[in-house]
């Protein structure tokens, strides 16, 4: 999903060789299997890692810092991404996503439910309102 709003599109070995190559090596020497690798034409300087689980993690890097970096910095970040997957830290921040959503649609739920049907007449009556209905009484000036 959040591929889909950046617009990245997943790359292969012949159409970006130098990146590719640099996460194959960095993956080989730590002992994980290669995360998909996608690549956004955004010219901001920019890369992240997505993914719940082995099957799905990714890597995103924005074309303006493919650009910007030579291979020794382009390494650097994406062992920075690669750490990110190997610590969970996706996983996590999903995790925490789901739930702080779920308490602020509960949350919104109960204030709606108890608050603002008391303050907005969705209160009882008591039976000796008689025929005022609620209106309000207009003295004479």
């Amino acid at each position: 999903m959040i591929d889909a709003v950046t617009g990245a599109s997943e790359v292969t070995r012949t159409q970006e060789p130098r990146l590719y190559n640099l996460l194959e090596n960095l993956c080989i020497s730590r002992g994980i299997a290669t995360p998909t690798l996608r690549v956004s034409e955004d010219t901001a300087l920019n890369a992240f890692s997505t993914g719940l689980n082995q099957k799905q993690y990714s890597i995103t890097v924005m074309r303006g810092l493919m650009n910007a970096l030579n291979d020794a910095e382009m390494e650097s970040v994406l062992g920075h991404e690669l750490t990110h997957i190997r610590n969970g830290d996706v996983r996590m921040m999903v995790i925490a996503v789901v739930i702080t959503g779920g308490i602020s649609f509960f949350g919104e739920l109960i204030f709606r439910l108890f608050f603002q049907a008391s303050f907005f007449g969705g209160g009882r009556r008591s039976s000796g309102d008689g025929d005022r209905k609620g209106a309000a009484p207009v003295s004479p000036s």
